[in-house]
């Protein structure tokens, strides 16, 4: 499940499940339950049945692989400030979690999986490259980091895009700077 181009693992590497997915109606509704599936290319690859039980919910896990996983996860709640309540996952670990990964036959939270992000990886040039063309794609879909920053585009705030530009060019003068760096340690 190691992403092949890391030996560490990331949170890109396992499935998830995601508490925001889950109506707040839904939760109130003892007994109700439901599906989560998985597939890669239209093929289904695993799935995991779910029952809400109370203030806690019954997971059976199944993958093409053959792992199996059968657990309960509690749920807790807090207020909202303009009302409401939020529903949050309870790791093993007694962590409030918006998400859960399915690590082998246990489903834990990133703390607890010693899971990053694939983008904590990164080179520091490449992420700034890779912001930039972010904000690059916020201004024109079709503009890459290569040409010029794109003019303002209809219905944009100058001052949106003076500091989408200002913005990108910051990360720009990063990514030139981490390349000469680069450059001048292998001199």
């Amino acid at each position: 499940m190691i992403s092949s181009d890391s030996r560490r693992p990331t949170v890109e590497d396992f499935r998830s499940i995601d508490v925001g997915d889950i109506k707040p109606s839904t939760l109130l509704t003892p007994g109700l339950n439901g599906i989560w599936k998985w597939s890669r290319a239209g093929e289904p690859i695993a799935s995991m049945h779910f029952k809400f039980d109370g203030n806690a919910i019954e997971v059976d896990y199944h993958s093409a692989d053959g792992t199996e996983m059968r657990g309960k996860v509690q749920l807790t709640w807090t207020r909202c400030p303009f009302g409401g309540r939020r529903p949050w996952f309870v790791c093993r670990c007694g962590g409030r979690v918006a998400i859960l990964y399915v690590l082998g036959e246990a489903l834990a939270c990133r703390c607890c999986g010693l899971l990053r992000y694939a983008s904590q990886y990164e080179d520091p040039g490449l992420r700034s490259i890779r912001r930039a063309h972010a904000i690059r794609r916020k201004v024109d879909a079709e503009c890459d980091v290569f040409s010029a920053f794109p003019p303002k585009p209809l219905g944009m705030h100058w001052r949106t895009y003076a500091q989408l530009r200002d913005r990108s060019l910051a990360e720009d003068r990063h990514a030139i700077e981490g390349l000469r760096t680069f450059l001048t340690r292998r001199a």
